[in-house]
């Protein structure tokens, strides 16, 4: 295996504080000429034999010599399907594909030079069997008995073969054929298109090398369509590039074939020119793909789109309408700041209200997502009591404040509409005012000393189990069952001396036990009745979590101006809007000082056990749409990961990030299968360099494969500007390798010797073009404590 120097597209991040996970670290990949087998495919025979001889000693007449024939057989005229681990452009797919060479890659990196091309070059076995060609829709012959341009043909020791005279079949090298094996797939080229589009015999090898990918067994990957799925093992591969940029007619969509085709025993066709009489080449082709190339601007590629969302996100990246910064009269006179710009800068939206006496007017409204923190209101511990407690009016405004409000009527809505909801609360509600009841029957809040210690000796290592829920447990008839009687029917001497307005007053020993404190005996077991129903409440739909799910995305995004096309938005969540609106869900039903008190300890335990990510953005593009395996990154100013969970598609161009605290860094990459080799638009490509930087060793830049600040016109490398098809070598100063190479060994620090052919690896390197990316970085902060998300300047 000749290699190339090591090629990486960048370096892992510095290691993270505290060992915290971070964001995948740009994959090193290799790029090598070749990757010759230890034996290439065909007949082979071993001889041994033996001679004896020593000095002294009668020589005996030796044994005959032993031979064995044995083949090596390897693809000849098929291969398995799933060899091929990645095709480009993909299958099946659509856009502006010009500047573009189709590639393959192939599992099995031997596989390109498994065989000889023919006897005639068995020595050479730099030159592969294999290539891969590209023809737009008419290129190809259509077989008249089917009307396809693949055709499946008969096969023999020697390959494929017609009668016709015209067509010029491979000749091949006798070969047992595999078992089962009796046809093969091919394709008829007519003369004049096999001249014009194949590559030349010498091209075969800068067309075809290795990539070898390093491993990356630290990180867990997370990216638009997965999580904590650990990055695959180092592959190696083999990648055929085609000689052909597919180019489209003007005015005109044009599709595509690409065929991995086999050009054993073609070396002479290849060469040409071809026989005289031949109207058409028959090619084994081993596997193809379609695509459809479009017109250029009609489908924008993944930096045109990325260049539309940081344009159309603007400076201010928070998630808010940008306010004016003065108002006029109808003269035109100047009336200073506007007025509304406060709210607005705080992420508020006026909408129409209806006043309860029916009248119309506009007031403030914001869902859960702020650019800011907010304020919180001074509402008690456990949220408004009403809708009406919620409602804020604004006197310098004339304007209500609807937000928390609407959030409250908001969760009586959802806890309607919950199915199991209502019910859960009912229960809870329920039980509680038995074990009230209970409490004052075993005398009151004192009393309930004994049955708190009742219920805690009780479940320390009982057998059987105690069973779940407070009054079961009282309940339970077992060993302390007795101890509850004698607890219900005789109440401590504290109580049946000094509270004899207890026994006299059941509502009065009833209201004692629903006031009693939180710290009390009664409390704790009025708390822990509450904590039986939290599971099943919040399985029921009251968390925080299943709330924000339910917020329907115009309460979320109330304005269109807070999320126009092609912009990204940051948020903080507010915490306290949902604390609203569970108090609104948990209202419903709610009659008796008693419900009141479980739900507000219900309402507290929720609050406490919130599990919500902090910070979030949207993303509105069609990089959503169009990119499914967008990958997603959002780091600390350390590196750490700080995506909370995957993101998440809401619509079909609409991306919802949530963080576990402000990113530094967030960025949008290409999927890898972005990957692909041409040009860089306009005739050009962008060198990069096959030379480390010396001066750049120390803080990691100058890498090898990093872009250089140069560039290259290959304009004049095309053998056929119409077709797109590249010269790439043929010995001359235009063909497109020694373009580059005297490209890079005058730069002004040199990359190549000027006097060495540039290598396949060193060719693939410079027509790479890698995946894009799209970059925001924090660069300052706007409203210190109170803003949700230091600001984004994209770049």
């Amino acid at each position: 295996m000749t290699a190339m120097p090591p090629t990486a597209t960048g370096a892992a991040p510095p290691p993270v504080p505290g060992g915290a996970a971070g964001p995948p670290p740009d994959r090193i990949f290799h790029l090598h000429d070749r990757a010759l087998p230890p034996v290439e495919a065909g007949s082979y025979t071993i001889t041994v034999s033996q001679h004896l001889d020593g000095p002294g000693r009668a020589v005996h007449a030796p044994p005959p010599p032993y031979e064995q024939a044995f083949t090596v057989c390897g693809p000849r005229y098929a291969i398995d399907p799933q060899l091929v681990t990645g095709v480009y452009p993909r299958a099946g797919t659509e856009g502006d594909v010009r500047d573009v060479l189709p590639h393959l890659a192939l599992s099995v990196s031997t596989l390109p030079w498994t065989r000889p091309i023919d006897a005639a070059h068995t020595k050479q076995a730099e030159i592969p069997w294999l290539a891969l060609l590209t023809f737009a829709e008419g290129d190809l012959a259509v077989d008249p008995g089917t009307g396809q341009t693949v055709s499946t043909r008969t096969i023999d020791s020697t390959g494929v073969h017609s009668e016709d005279k015209t067509v010029l079949c491979p000749t091949l090298m006798a070969e047992p054929l595999p078992a089962g094996t009796t046809t093969c797939r091919t394709i008829d080229v007519p003369a004049e298109q096999f001249t014009a589009l194949t590559p030349r015999l010498a091209e075969l090898r800068h067309l075809t090398h290795v990539k070898r990918v390093d491993p990356v067994i630290s990180w867990s990957g997370r990216n638009a369509g997965d999580l904590g799925i650990e990055e695959p093992e180092a592959a190696e591969v083999a990648v055929l590039l085609s000689n052909r940029l597919p180019r489209t007619p003007s005015g005109k969509d044009t599709a595509f074939s690409v065929h991995l085709v086999s050009v054993e025993g073609l070396a002479d066709a290849l060469e040409g020119p071809l026989p005289v009489g031949i109207e058409h080449v028959r090619m084994i082709s081993l596997y193809t793909w379609t695509f459809t190339g479009q017109q250029q601007g009609t489908h924008p590629d993944f930096a045109d789109e990325a260049e539309s969302l940081k344009q159309g996100s603007g400076a201010d990246l928070l998630l808010r309408a940008q306010a004016r910064t003065a108002t006029t009269d109808r003269a035109g006179r100047n009336q200073g700041a506007d007025p509304a710009g406060g709210r607005l800068k705080e992420g508020y939206v006026p909408l129409a209200h209806h006043l309860p006496t029916g009248e119309r007017t506009l007031a403030w409204y914001r869902g859960p997502w702020t650019p800011v923190i907010p304020n919180l209101a001074p509402y008690p511990e456990t949220g408004p009591a009403t809708e009406a407690d919620a409602l804020v009016y604004l006197p310098e405004q004339g304007m209500f404040d609807i937000s928390h409000a609407s959030a409250f009527a908001l969760g009586r809505t959802f806890a309607l509409s919950a199915g199991d909801l209502p019910t859960r609360l009912g229960r809870m509600r329920g039980e509680g005012l038995l074990l009230a009841q209970e409490i004052t029957a075993a005398g009151g809040p004192d009393a309930a000393a004994s049955l708190v210690s009742l219920l805690e000796t009780a479940a320390q290592g009982h057998t059987p189990p105690v069973p779940g829920g407070v009054l079961n447990r009282l309940r339970a008839r077992h060993r302390i069952y007795d101890e509850f009687e004698e607890c219900l029917g005789n109440p401590a001497p504290s109580t049946r001396g000094s509270d004899p307005a207890g026994r006299a007053a059941p509502r009065a020993g009833l209201r004692a036990v629903v006031e009693a404190p939180a710290s009390s005996p009664a409390g704790r077991l009025l708390d822990m009745l509450v904590e039986d129903h939290l599971g099943p409440l919040r399985r029921a739909g009251l968390d925080h979590t299943t709330l924000l799910a339910a917020v329907p995305f115009d309460h979320l995004v109330a304005h269109p101006a807070l999320l126009p096309p092609n912009s990204i938005r940051f948020f903080a969540v507010d915490r306290q809007w949902l604390q609203v609106m569970a108090a609104g869900a948990a209202s419903l039903g709610l009659s008796t000082t008693l419900d009141t008190r479980l739900t507000a300890r219900l309402l507290t335990r929720l609050h406490q056990d919130a599990d919500l990510p902090p910070r979030g953005a949207l993303i509105r593009s069609p990089l959503v749409r169009d990119w499914p395996a967008l990958t997603v990154t959002a780091t600390d100013p350390y590196g750490g990961d700080v995506l909370y969970e995957p993101p998440r598609r809401l619509t079909a161009d609409l991306m919802l990030l949530t963080f576990s605290s402000a990113p530094h860094t967030l960025t949008l990459r290409e999927p890898t299968e972005g990957i692909h080799f041409g040009l860089d638009g306009d005739h050009a490509i962008g060198l990069r360099r096959l030379k480390a930087s010396a001066a750049g060793a120390q803080d990691g830049t100058g890498g090898v494969g990093e872009s250089l600040e140069s560039s290259v016109d290959v304009s004049g490398c095309l053998r056929h500007p119409a077709l797109g098809v590249l010269n790439v070598w043929d010995g001359t100063a235009s063909c497109l390798s020694h373009t580059l190479r005297t490209a890079l060994a005058d730069y002004r620090d040199p990359q190549w010797d000027k006097g060495t052919e540039l290598t396949s690896a060193a060719l693939a390197l410079q027509l790479l073009n890698s995946p894009h990316q799209l970059v925001l970085t924090a660069t300052g902060t706007s409203g210190a404590d109170r803003t949700a998300d230091p600001r984004e300047t994209p770049r």
